[in-house]
Formats: C-alpha cells, sequence, structure tokens
C-alpha cells in the first residue's frame, strides 16, 4: 500500500515541482545567479517533464488531473524559463523574440479554443510539442552556458533554438487542428493522424457533440 501510494504521489511531485520551477528560475535571474546555475535548473526540469509521464503510465497511475496538471506545469515552466534567458541573453533574445511571440500567441489562441469546445485546456502531449520542448530547452541550455564554455555552444544554442522554435510553431498548429478535429476531450492524443484515427471511433460511436 505505502508503494502504490508513492507511485501515484512521485509524478504528481514532479509536475507540481516543475511548476514551481518556472518562478524560481525569474527569481534566480534577478538575484544574479549564474548562466549555468540557471541552465541546471533548466535541466532538472526538463528532466522531470520526460520521466513525469513516463512513471505514471509505467505504474498505472496516470489520470485526467494528472495529464492536465502536467500540461499546465510545462506552461509556467517554460514562460519561466523563457523570461530568464530573455534577460540572461539579451542579443539571441533579440532575434528570436518574434517568433516566440507568434508561438505564445498560437497557444493563447488554442487555450481558448480549447475552452470553447472541451470547457477545459487540451492535453495531448503529442510528439511534436515533446520534440520542441525538448529542442529549446537544450538551446536554452546551450545558450546559458555559452559564456563559460567552449565558442561553439553559441553556435549550438542558435541552431536548437531555430530548429525548436520552428517545431514548436508546428506543434500549436497540430493542437490547433486536434482541437478542432476531435469530438470530445482526450488526453495524451499523439500526433494529428491519431487525433483523425480517435474521431472516427468516435463518430462510429455516435459520440458526435463534445462534452466537457
Amino acid at each position: 500500500m505505502r508503494m502504490l501510494n508513492l507511485r501515484r504521489l512521485f509524478p504528481w511531485c514532479l509536475a507540481l515541482g516543475r511548476g514551481l520551477l518556472g518562478p524560481v528560475l525569474v527569481l534566480c535571474q534577478a538575484s544574479g545567479w549564474s548562466g549555468p546555475a540557471l541552465a541546471s535548473m533548466v535541466v532538472v526540469g526538463l528532466v522531470s517533464d520526460i520521466f513525469d509521464g513516463a512513471l505514471a503510465r509505467r505504474w498505472k497511475t496516470d489520470t485526467d488531473a494528472l495529464r492536465l496538471t502536467d500540461s499546465m506545469t510545462d506552461i509556467i515552466f517554460y514562460l519561466g524559463a523563457g523570461y530568464a534567458f530573455a534577460l540572461e541573453c539579451p542579443d539571441l533574445w533579440d532575434i528570436y523574440r518574434p517568433v516566440v511571440g507568434a508561438m505564445i500567441a498560437l497557444e493563447a489562441l488554442r487555450f481558448i479554443a480549447d475552452l470553447a469546445r472541451f470547457r477545459r485546456p487540451s492535453s495531448y502531449h503529442a510528439f511534436l510539442s515533446k520534440l520542441a520542448g525538448l529542442l529549446i530547452s537544450l538551446g536554452v541550455v546551450a545558450a546559458l552556458t555559452a559564456d563559460e564554455g567552449p565558442d561553439i555552444l553559441l553556435a549550438v544554442a542558435g541552431a536548437l533554438l531555430t530548429v525548436g522554435l520552428g517545431v514548436g510553431i508546428l506543434s500549436q498548429l497540430e493542437g490547433l487542428l486536434m482541437t478542432f478535429i476531435l469530438p470530445r476531450w482526450r488526453r495524451d492524443v499523439r500526433s494529428l493522424a491519431a487525433a483523425l484515427r480517435l474521431r472516427r471511433e468516435l463518430l462510429t460511436d455516435g459520440e458526435i457533440i463534445p462534452t466537457p
């Protein structure tokens, strides 16, 4: 029983801890923490993002509430990491600010569409979204450590951020399409193709009108 309770709680701790890391990153950057120290916090958040869902599925303790919380804490964490990156690496931020702004605008549009269609935010955890998060996080880590590392780190950061933000735009568009395709709220829809298959299955069962 104790092990079962631990398996239920641990993914929640990872997800909620990642959400707390967002504001902590902002405060630590404002307090003058070094780039590598901030980068280490981004790595911790990235690792927690990888393992919370994986462990919950492995232990069969994943629930709608956990996956939705996971999605919301992702947003908080990445906003905090992005804010710290913008202040710590202003030159790179100036380059990528328009793309980041477009991605945030699409995220807001998705949120509105989700609430209008399902009355709650989506929680797809799609492959494109995961890839974008991985590439952007690694790009931020490389940028934050570039001043104290080899010169090539800055070029690596630029490449990772360019590709990651491009994938991020695609993932936001995919998520928006998935929201309009699915007749019901569903979690862990891995791709647009998976959403289309799920739509066909739900419509075959007569589930046409979305419900909360």
